[in-house]
């Protein structure tokens, strides 16, 4: 007995005197680019580590899951080196260092100018890590790193994808992104706010608060996830640990985090707190929608399932749905049992002094319901139902309207309700309301008509102002004043007019951006088009009709400028408006957008055809659809099939687009100029260029009628001919229509545009071709310095230019001089798999 306690004191007794060691030894080291709290971490677990049994020691290293891999490695090699060097402690110092410094080496340590103090977490592609910023400012960070094992292109360009996805959503229930960056060994990070709250639920209970305040939160969090919406971004794994909440000076505020995330761990169904199930399916089973557990397409229905899965269990203090069900039967079974547990209110479960109503019940019970189409159809609605409950209203879950019902009928049965409408319509004016009721219903109509009144002769007077600045609406012709009123509007719309009409400063918006489309301002027209947007969510506005044609105009003109990453994000906004209104023709039209977004953008095109397919035959078979549109998805798929190389296929849409303008009474209009220039582009492909010519030619005409001879249109169509005369091999005469077109780029302020970037690059082909190497050379370096001068350009349009550049300097035989571009631009267009010869030749 004695013998055993003076054991314990002797290793209490080397204990003292390492940790002693360990110390000083710290104070006095000077391990350059290894930070303070890193090696304080390291040396923690290291003299935790002497109190596991030796032979225990590496397992209960590995099990610390809680500090980075690196840290871990750090600790073990501090532990050997202990061992092998008799207790030395200097020894396990310099293993520790010369283990972090290798690790350093691989980018683990710091992140620009973040500290990494330790892992926070993984998800997606990415490690998550606890920083620490010391200047200008002090701050915890928390800092999203491509994890080493996954740092393949495809795994860059997926995370380059979530950067821009947090990077657009700015909202104070958001983390916002602080800094994006590259570790030396080239894997990129980003830096957010670190939240230092609890999760939902915990932070709930902690607390104890009251109904009101749980509502509150969820209302909130509801507002932020919105926002994410309207964006384009759809969360997908909404969960308590993935609403943070914090006291800050006496409010309480939560913050939605791991927005944009495309998760494809495995195994889910080991635990609750695992964020992802097999393969691609992306969530959390007992947060999931029975939508997203089948692997549907993301729809923002399934957000609103998982926040009202977080309500109630906030209310009842459970989940609606045994956790042992829904996992039991693996990933195949979730979506049927999800379906198959019909849950009770959360007032059943709700402690007594809760008190939990059955308005609010009926708000909770409609947000889950597992039928996607009698749930609330967008978070907006949910949060408006929440506030109607916390303000006393009778939200509207608790009595659904004769049209309500309706509504959701018509969602499954669209057909039907198209032949049935007028007697449904009957049938709902003799529903009986009360006098009171049908007199305060009618003074409501009077007096939203009488508004609607005024802000439509405001809205015709602007609009008709606006459309005059548009040459190709004046007969070329540009009038100043017009162009003076047109800034005159933007200025007007930014000090704060029409501000209580967000609706009306929007449709405002919208013209204006079709006004700088017209003049080739694409991105002056993007500012419009997203001011427009934002003046319809700050307001909470619901006119989805309008918000799917801004997003929808937006993503064009994003597409246009070849920001194709953006075009992408914000054509998927539009899709999500779409889906929300339950509108064919605008899912349709929404669709070819997301379509021509993904050609510009080059990552994916199977799937752009595959939507454009699917938009053209939306467009096809709903009744009464617009052939205007039909034509137009056409033409979006003939360009997609153009850049698959089935020329036939895209030759087939654009003439079947045509022929649709011309039943239209099209031809020899504006309207014509695009069909025919667009059918020319894919017709050079196809080898036919002789018809090509013809049709450039013929664009060319109506271009110079309409829009006149000092338009950025007319700038496109001289660049098509000259690529034409080149495929010809008549190089002179495309070098001729290549330089017409720069020189009316830079005459129009358009110098360092986009298509300024390609016109060089396209003329350092031209001129290669004829042996004007110096030429070819400078016209290349041309295309570089202004293509990387645009922000927002897609890969596939650097490499282009650093291609046109490299085979210059390559046909000079400058080959250490070429080596550059040339290798530059093989590492941008690789994980696109690109072939650079389809891309600059």
């Amino acid at each position: 007995m004695g013998s055993h306690r003076s054991d314990d004191m002797c290793v209490q007794g080397v204990h003292v005197a390492v940790y002693t060691s360990v110390v000083q030894l710290h104070n006095n080291s000077s391990t350059t680019g290894i930070s303070a709290p890193r090696t304080m971490i390291v040396e923690d677990l290291f003299l935790a580590a002497l109190d596991v049994p030796a032979a225990d020691r590496a397992a209960w290293l590995t099990a610390r899951t809680d500090v980075s891999a690196a840290e871990r490695a750090a600790a073990m090699a501090m532990v050997a080196a202990f061992a092998a060097g008799a207790g030395r402690v200097d020894v396990a110092m310099g293993a520790m260092r010369v283990e972090l410094s290798d690790a350093m080496a691989h980018g683990d340590g710091s992140a620009g100018r973040y500290l990494l103090l330790h892992r926070l977490g993984s998800g997606g592609f990415g490690d998550v890590f606890l920083g620490r910023q010391e200047h200008p400012v002090r701050r915890l960070v928390a800092v999203k790193i491509l994890r080493d094992a996954l740092s393949s292109p495809v795994a860059h360009a997926r995370f380059r994808a979530e950067q821009q996805a947090v990077a657009a959503l700015d909202h104070p229930g958001i983390a916002a992104m602080l800094e994006t960056g590259e570790l030396p060994d080239g894997r990129p990070w980003f830096a957010m706010p670190f939240v230092a709250g609890l999760p939902i639920t915990d932070f709930a209970r902690e607390h104890s608060l009251g109904v009101h305040s749980r509502v509150r939160m969820v209302t909130d969090a509801c507002d932020a996830v919105e926002h994410a919406h309207r964006r384009g971004v759809i969360h997908r794994d909404l969960k308590p640990a993935n609403v943070l909440v914090a006291d800050e000076a006496g409010v309480v505020r939560p913050r939605v985090i791991d927005f944009g995330v495309a998760k494809l761990e495995d195994a889910a169904f080991m635990g609750a707190g695992t964020s992802t199930v097999e393969g691609a399916l992306v969530g959390t089973p007992e947060y999931m929608s029975p939508e997203q557990a089948d692997a549907a397409p993301p729809d923002t229905r399934s957000d609103v399932f998982s926040l009202g899965t977080i309500l109630y269990e906030l209310l009842a203090d459970r989940l609606p749905r045994s956790t042992d069900a829904l996992r039991s039967g693996g990933r195949a079974g979730l979506a049927a049992a999800i379906r198959a547990t019909a849950p009770s209110a959360p007032s059943a479960f709700a402690p007594a002094a809760r008190s939990v109503d059955s308005d609010l019940d009926a708000v909770c019970m409609q947000a889950i319901a597992a039928d996607a189409s009698a749930r609330y159809q967008s978070v907006g609605e949910l949060r408006a139902d929440l506030q109607r409950w916390s303000d006393g209203e009778t939200p509207l879950a608790v009595h659904p309207s004769q049209f309500g019902r309706v509504l959701r009928f018509a969602r499954r049965n669209w057909r039907g309700v198209a032949v049935a409408a007028l007697v449904t319509f009957a049938l709902l004016g003799s529903t009986a309301f009360s006098v009171r009721q049908a007199n305060a219903a009618e003074l409501a109509r009077a007096d939203a008509q009488r508004r609607a009144d005024q802000n439509a002769r405001v809205l015709e007077y602007m609009t008709g102002v606006l459309a005059g600045a548009d040459p190709t609406a004046q007969g070329g012709r540009e009038d100043v004043s017009v162009r003076e009123q047109l800034a005159l509007a933007v200025a007007d719309l930014d000090k704060g007019a029409l501000r209580d009409a967000p609706g009306e400063a929007a449709e405002i918006r919208y013209a204006i951006g079709g006004a700088f489309t017209g003049i080739g301002r694409t991105d002056d027209a993007v500012l419009q088009y997203r001011a427009g947007l934002d003046a319809l969510e700050v307001s909470h506005t619901d006119m989805p009709a309008l918000e799917c044609k801004l997003a929808i105009q937006c993503s064009a003109a994003l597409a246009i400028a070849n920001r194709g990453a953006e075009a992408v994000v914000m054509a998927q906004r539009a899709l999500a408006v779409a889906d929300r209104a339950d509108d064919a023709v605008l899912r349709g039209r929404s669709l070819s957008t997301l379509a021509d977004a993904q050609r510009v953008e080059a990552t994916d095109i199977e799937s752009a055809k595959r939507n454009g397919e699917e938009a053209v035959r939306i467009l096809r078979s709903v009744p009464g659809a617009p052939p205007e549109e039909l034509a137009s998805a056409l033409n979006n798929l003939g360009v997609v099939h153009f850049i698959m190389g089935d020329m036939d296929a895209g030759i087939a849409a654009a003439e079947e687009a045509i022929a649709i303008n011309r039943q239209l009474g099209q031809e020899g209009s504006y309207k014509a100029m695009f069909d025919l220039h667009n059918i020319s582009q894919i017709e050079r492909g196809a080898g036919r260029f002789d018809d090509a010519e013809r049709h450039t030619r013929e664009a060319l005409v109506l271009v110079e009628r309409f829009a006149g001879m000092k338009h950025p249109h007319r700038a496109s169509v001289l660049a098509s001919l000259a690529l034409i005369k080149r495929s010809k091999k008549e190089f002179a005469e495309g070098e001729k229509y290549q330089r017409e077109a720069i020189e009316l780029l830079t005459e129009l302020d358009l110098g360092n545009s986009p298509d300024a970037g390609i016109a060089f690059l396209n003329l350092a082909s031209l001129l290669r071709d004829q042996d004007k190497l110096p030429e070819a050379i400078d016209a290349g370096r041309e295309a570089v310095r202004i293509v990387d001068g645009v922000p927002g350009q897609d890969p596939w349009i650097s490499a282009a230019a650093r291609m046109s550049l490299g085979r210059a300097l390559t046909a000079s035989k400058r080959y250490p001089e070429a080596e550059k571009p040339l290798q530059e631009a093989w590492v941008l267009l690789e994980p696109l798999g690109i072939d650079p010869k389809r891309r600059s030749s």
